[in-house]
């Protein structure tokens, strides 16, 4: 597998030594300062979010993470979010698959397995387990409560 740094337009093996590597280039580091300095301000300050802003930002995110958990694959995190940058320059959320699988362990499945418990605590239950292995030799469980 492999990896791209779209800062350098460079393609580089998806191996953690491989990005540690290519992070310490000075081409990385030019380019790390063109993208991300600022120009200085000389009258006032730049206004920062407020927390109104940041609370709306959050329950925006939370829901996106929700819609692609539901709807989609993790993996399709990354590549969306980057067209989305590219062609509508959309820069309100950046959200990646780490952030994604952090809001579905600490926010999205607790709220499921909530609800579930709900749904299930004071009735008879059966629970259906399934497992399966594709031909890439990658397992699957699935379980059901019916």
């Amino acid at each position: 597998m492999k990896g791209k740094c779209v800062l350098c337009d460079v393609t580089i093996r998806a191996h953690a030594n491989s990005f540690k590597r290519h992070a310490e280039t000075r081409k990385h580091s030019d380019a790390v300062k063109a993208k991300f300095s600022t120009p200085p301000v000389i009258h006032g300050r730049v206004r920062g979010p407020t927390s109104r802003e940041r609370e709306e930002r959050k329950i925006f995110e939370i829901k996106i993470a929700l819609y692609i958990v539901l709807n989609s694959s993790i993996r399709a995190v990354d590549p969306l979010f980057e067209i989305l940058q590219d062609c509508v320059g959309v820069n309100l959320i950046c959200m990646h698959c780490t952030k994604l699988k952090q809001l579905v362990k600490t926010m999205i499945g607790p709220a499921f397995r909530d609800q579930l418990l709900k749904e299930v605590s004071d009735s008879f239950f059966s629970l259906i387990v399934d497992e399966s292995t594709d031909i890439s030799t990658t397992q699957f469980v699935g379980f059901v409560v019916r």
